[in-house]
This record gives C-alpha cells, structure tokens and sequence, in this order.
C-alpha cells in the first residue's frame, strides 16, 4: 500500500486506473497480441494445415463453396459451410 501511494503522488495516478479508462481496449490489445505471441511461438510445432490454406484462398471469390471444401475432415465449419451455401444459393 505504500508503493501504492507512492506512485499515486509521484504520478497522479492509479497505475489501475489505467484500464479503468478503456477496459474493453485493453482486452482486446491484451488477447490479440496473446494470440499473436501464442501463434509465432508455436508454428513451427503445429503448422497450418494445405486444407485451411485452401480455404482461407477460395474465401477471397465470392461464389458457392466447390463440393470437396464441404466435406473436409474437419466437422467445426461443417455448419458455416452449410449457411453460407444455404444462403448463396437462395440469393441468386
């Protein structure tokens, strides 16, 4: 507490009331860069794999999602495949 005070009268400030003024900011800048950190550290161990590649690629054209995406190994983006076909096709 009496670092605390300390810094209050050397500064004018908390050092928490720092996040105290934007608290949704610092946890965006905090988490992203988390993620950024994470993931460079990381790679080399468990790079991206062709397939996600190949999607990130195909998300830059704006058509149906070609039948061999639909049907990749991994079942999290089944749905969102699904959705977005669902609707590309109702909006012709």
């Amino acid at each position: 507490i009496l670092f605390l005070n300390l810094y209050i009268k050397f500064f004018g400030f908390s050092p928490f009331a720092i996040t105290t003024v934007a608290p949704m900011l610092v946890g965006i800048v905090s988490s992203t860069l988390t993620m950024i950190v994470v993931s460079l550290i990381t790679q080399s161990r468990y790079p991206v794999p062709n397939y996600v590649k190949d999607m990130i690629e195909e998300s830059s054209n704006i058509r149906l999602i070609p039948r061999d995406m639909e049907l990749l190994p991994d079942n999290a983006i089944a749905t969102q495949a699904w959705e977005v076909k669902k609707y590309m096709r109702s909006n012709k």
